[in-house]
């Protein structure tokens, strides 16, 4: 029974690209910056790739931004580009090493890719850094779920994603794992 969890990637990315840098130097170009990521973040809930790679393009051009790198990141993944991802995805995260949003992404880039001993140290770090964000404990009960027989640590994370957030996506997970 190969993968009956499904990951909250898209979830993770389109709740919104939580910007988590200090305001900078300059505050207005910092907000349209930010105004820009949030824009491209709903051109990726509406599957408008091209217009929101473009948008993220345009918001580094006012300011680099994690979020923006990680937006092309996301595009890149959707689009099956996974060298691409990778790059934007390293880029933000060197760009802000506590942007956690980037971690999580990561992790589903390698797990998707086969590397699944890179994918489980990332998911970690994803959990360790934002113990609160109910996709990750999802993606990461997904991964665990899918890599081995790993029942009672899946179960816990779906229970710790549940309590943190009511998504369909998650109470699926719990659906699917309690009907095994």
């Amino acid at each position: 029974m190969k993968h009956l969890l499904l990951p909250l990637f898209i979830f993770t990315f389109f709740s919104g690209c939580a910007v988590q840098q200090e305001a900078p130097y300059n505050p207005e170009t910092y907000m349209r910056a930010k105004g820009l990521i949030d824009q491209g973040t709903l051109l990726l809930r509406q599957e408008q790739l091209s217009k929101a790679k473009a948008t993220f393009e345009v918001a580094l051009s006012v300011m680099k931004l994690a979020a923006a790198y990680d937006g092309l990141g996301v595009v890149a993944f959707l689009q099956k580009d996974y060298e691409n991802a990778a790059y934007y995805y390293w880029k933000a995260y060197r760009q802000d090493t506590e942007y956690t949003h980037v971690i999580g992404n990561l992790a589903l880039l390698y797990e998707v890719t086969g590397n699944t001993t890179r994918a489980r140290a990332l998911y970690e770090e994803a959990i360790e850094k934002n113990p609160d964000y109910a996709p990750f404990r999802n993606n990461y009960a997904a991964f665990l779920e899918a890599n081995g027989d790993y029942r009672k640590e899946v179960r816990a994370e779906l229970q710790r994603a549940s309590v943190l957030a009511q998504h369909p996506i998650i109470n699926n997970n719990v659906y699917l794992l309690n009907t095994k």
